[in-house]
């Protein structure tokens, strides 16, 4: 079976995306919701929001790596975050050179993300079919 991809328009330019006439982008880092907010403005038919897909409705603090530092590390390094200090800051332990030495306290600062189950998204957003799921669920896989 076939299908024909929607046309997303931007100022008169159209991208082909899922054959859905929704694409939903969930992003729960704030500097990075609003980078996607930025390169999506104007596009028709994306939905972005800005939370955490999770087990239960809730505010959690994710920990994340800044941006200066960033610039040490291989390119992957962008966006990595996590639920706790230890486990990022794992990561970067002994990350130096002679323009950086990694610091912990400095360098993985927190933010407080909210959490919403995807079964209510879907629900609120009247969406009773999806044809290939993607996620970043940061840790809850197994609830998800």
């Amino acid at each position: 079976m076939t299908h024909s991809p929607i046309k997303v328009e931007r100022s008169g330019q159209a991208k082909n995306v899922a054959r859905t006439n929704v694409l939903e982008m969930i992003e729960p880092h704030p500097a990075y919701f609003a980078d996607l907010k930025e390169l999506y403005h104007g596009y028709k038919g994306i939905t972005l929001e800005n939370y955490l897909v999770g087990d239960a409705p809730r505010q959690l603090e994710r920990h994340f790596v800044l941006e200066a530092p960033r610039a040490y590390f291989l390119p992957p390094a962008r966006g990595w975050a996590s639920m706790t200090r230890e486990r990022l800051s794992s990561v970067f332990a002994g990350a130096r050179n002679e323009k950086f030495a990694f610091d912990a306290e400095r360098d993985l600062p927190s933010c407080s993300v909210r959490v919403r189950r995807l079964d209510h998204v879907l629900k609120e957003q009247k969406i009773n079919e999806i044809d290939l799921p993607v996620a970043d669920v940061e840790g809850f896989e197994i609830s998800v």
